[in-house]
């Protein structure tokens, strides 16, 4: 899946009890936390909460706004998806050092630590903006990174985004990708009730095509040469899932 890329609220932290950021396997926040509607003077009303999800989701005992704490971390089957750290750059490296992976997803390959660790910094300069939210995917006994996956290209308005998945090569065919985005799926349509999300996807990638469509991405249509990789044009598959749709797979 290619990697892509509104302003978040400034939100004043609140003195309060130690806290959990912990949430469940469908996105569902966990009894530490209360959704509020905490409008700032002169803001216009929203219709959905998008816009309060990381200013106005607040601990019950107190404590600081999602916005000051960074991204959640969400526990999965198998895997938690977590905020990355510029410690994790080796790992990261492991991952987006691998021309294996990125070829599919028109990014760069990294070259060393160091370019991995600006690259955590930009993705969290990004989280803050809230244009793009990309987190780590880890394994419970390991706590490292193995890969990313990644809410971009954020339309709050219209409440869609677009997922993106990376996975370190020495653990493709195992499950974990797709666990990993199921995994964020629940976030995204439970926690932020986004009503879309949409994948674009190398057309001869077919590994990914075939995890999206296992988790109920219905293709949309094929957009040619889109992505100039290496001197080659190449071909997009489009890709939608609609919170509807992910419910009723659900029951």
């Amino acid at each position: 899946m290619r990697s892509t890329d509104a302003s978040i609220p400034k939100c004043a932290p609140r003195a309060g009890e130690p806290f959990r950021r912990t949430l469940d396997a469908g996105g569902a926040p966990g009894p530490s936390y209360q959704r509020m509607t905490a409008h700032g003077a002169g803001r216009r009303r929203s219709a959905w909460p998008f816009e309060h999800l990381l200013c106005s989701v607040r601990l019950q005992q107190g404590g600081y706004p999602l916005a000051m704490l960074g991204l959640p971390t969400i526990v999965g089957e198998g895997v938690v998806l977590r905020a990355l750290r510029p410690t994790d750059a080796r790992a990261l490296l492991a991952v987006f050092g691998d021309h294996r992976v990125t070829r599919m997803m028109a990014i760069r390959t990294l070259e060393d630590e160091s370019g991995a660790v600006s690259l955590i910094h930009e993705i969290q300069s990004l989280a803050r903006a809230g244009t793009l939210l990309q987190w780590g995917v880890v394994l419970p006994a390991t706590d490292e990174p193995i890969g990313t996956v990644t809410l971009a290209s954020i339309d709050r308005n219209n409440r869609r985004a677009e997922l993106g998945v990376g996975l370190a090569h020495a653990y493709w065919g195992q499950g974990l990708a797709t666990k990993a985005a199921r995994t964020l799926l629940g976030h995204a349509f439970r926690t932020m009730l986004l009503h879309r999300l949409e994948a674009d996807v190398d057309a001869t990638n077919g590994a990914a095509l075939r995890l999206l469509e296992n988790l109920g991405f219905e293709r949309e249509g094929v957009l040619r040469e889109r992505w100039l990789v290496e001197g080659e044009w190449r071909d997009s598959v489009w890709l939608g899932l609609l919170a509807g749709q992910w419910s009723a797979r659900r029951r």
